[in-house]
């Protein structure tokens, strides 16, 4: 099925800062983050292992082979307060990947696919900005903030309509795999004292691991379009998109959307309908200069 790239253009509407709801996994209840783990489980160690691994160098192999992957539930982490972003150790070399992500992310995918039919993305950014808006939450509140339920998408409707489960698992498995990569590429690249970096140091050591997992999606000849999910949801949620893992900026974005539009002819090799496959680029562009400029506005308001 031939990808409709109008998804890529969502509209970004800032609103002034507010509290977050203090820990994203109350968006779920535990009994069904760990149902989730385990449905995940299974395709997560099969992307580390194998998928990413046979596109990988021999040198970046013999890294990734000292690398532990772990799939790990809130309560299973500890040092990793942040239950949401992917997080990398050095020493040992250690990859924490949270489930709550690809749980949310899948979620986010599948309203962004059906919403796509519309056009109506406001909805979308209304929910996130929604639960930007909420500080804490009772156990009742749970169902009506899991994204489906609280958009009034039937959580069953990938099931139902092929273009929302095609363009979904397109969006969530690109997304997946570029955030492995880009964790991959941290440690590769010998980012392992960063914490006290100064903020623009820390953009540039981002951008460094944003073009590694870009190079590693060109060679598996899938481009990243999953990213337009991922950087919409992070650049509005966050209180402040410059702290936190992995923090992230205009220029960020517009390094990240440059280095894409330079590569099209090395993804374009691939066999595959190369003006599809341009628009495609084009649009997945397009979107992260559209958040790049909306973070923009929020960076000029904060000077």
């Amino acid at each position: 099925m031939t990808i409709n790239t109008k998804w890529f253009y969502i509209f970004i509407f800032f609103v002034q800062p507010c509290y977050a709801i203090e820990n994203l996994s109350m968006l779920y209840d535990t009994a069904e983050l760990e149902y989730w783990k385990t449905r995940y489980l299974p395709n997560m160690t099969g992307v580390w292992s194998e998928d990413l691994y046979r596109y990988l160098t021999d040198e970046e192999k013999s890294i990734h082979d000292e690398i532990g992957f772990h799939f790990a539930l809130p309560q299973d982490q500890d040092k990793h307060g942040d239950q949401f972003s992917v997080a990398y150790s050095c020493d040992p070399g250690s990859i924490t990947y949270p489930p709550l992500n690809v749980k949310l992310i899948d979620d986010l995918s599948i309203a962004t696919a059906f919403l796509q039919k519309s056009g109506d993305f406001e909805q979308l950014n209304e929910y996130i900005r929604k639960i930007k808006s909420l500080k804490t939450t009772s156990n009742s509140e749970k169902l009506n903030l899991s994204p489906l339920p609280a958009m009034g998408i039937p959580e069953d409707i990938y099931e139902q309509d092929e273009y929302v489960d095609d363009v979904s698992q397109k969006l969530l498995k690109t997304a997946v795999v570029w955030l492995m990569a880009h964790n991959l590429g941290h440690i590769y690249l010998g980012h392992c004292d960063n914490s006290g970096a100064e903020y623009a140091n820390k953009q540039y050591v981002e951008i460094a691991a944003d073009r590694f997992a870009t190079e590693i999606m060109r060679r598996m000849g899938v481009p990243p379009i999953g990213l337009s999910v991922y950087f919409n949801f992070v650049a509005q949620y966050r209180e402040n998109p410059h702290s936190g893992p992995h923090p992230i900026s205009s220029l960020r974005l517009r390094f990240l959307a440059e280095h894409i539009l330079d590569n099209k002819s090395r993804f374009l090799v691939i066999d595959t309908d190369e003006l599809d496959l341009e628009v495609m680029l084009n649009g997945l562009a397009d979107a992260l200069v559209n958040v790049a400029d909306s973070l923009e506005h929020m960076e000029d308001k904060r000077k």
